[in-house]
């Protein structure tokens, strides 16, 4: 396994922060983060963000655009806040009770939030509506041709990665 033990990580510190500590995420969590990255690699590029630490260990978040690589390269495009969380703490769940499960227990959600220096609460900052795969919630900020490429790229590639 890649990740560190527990032990491990209460002693590891991240870049430039204050106190050591790094949260450990659920290991389901951990598995969809790996599954989705590699499987939409042919058209997205990811970016750990410094918020992911302090989400806990059923909420991790990253930063994630189209990339770049099939157009020559371009530092233009911002990078958007993907959030993924265990749909029974998120606020949908709570404020909305019953109404069903998300299958899988994981969604993903674009949210309003940026790697500036201040933190914002992502309960109230969504961009839309969770989504039970990720590659639908970057559906709404990724061409066409983006799409194409998850769509048609092998499940080979994504075991790979």
């Amino acid at each position: 396994s890649l990740l560190p033990t527990k032990e491990a990580a209460a002693e590891a510190k991240y870049f430039e922060a204050s106190q050591p500590g790094v949260t450990l995420k659920h290991t389901n969590l951990n598995t969809m983060l790996c599954d989705s990255v590699a499987r939409l690699s042919t058209s997205f590029d990811f970016k750990s963000s410094r918020w992911s630490n302090s989400l806990g260990s059923e909420r991790a978040c990253l930063q994630v655009k189209e990339t770049d690589a099939f157009t020559g390269g371009t530092t233009l495009v911002d990078y958007s806040m993907l959030l993924l969380e265990f749909d029974s703490g998120s606020s949908s769940a709570v404020n909305a009770p019953g109404l069903g499960e998300c299958p899988g227990g994981i969604k993903a959600s674009l949210v309003r939030n940026s790697e500036g220096p201040s933190f914002r609460a992502f309960d109230d900052f969504s961009l839309g509506q969770g989504e039970i795969h990720v590659g639908e919630c970057l559906r709404s900020i990724a061409t066409e041709e983006a799409m194409k490429r998850v769509d048609e790229s092998e499940d080979l590639l994504g075991v790979s990665v």
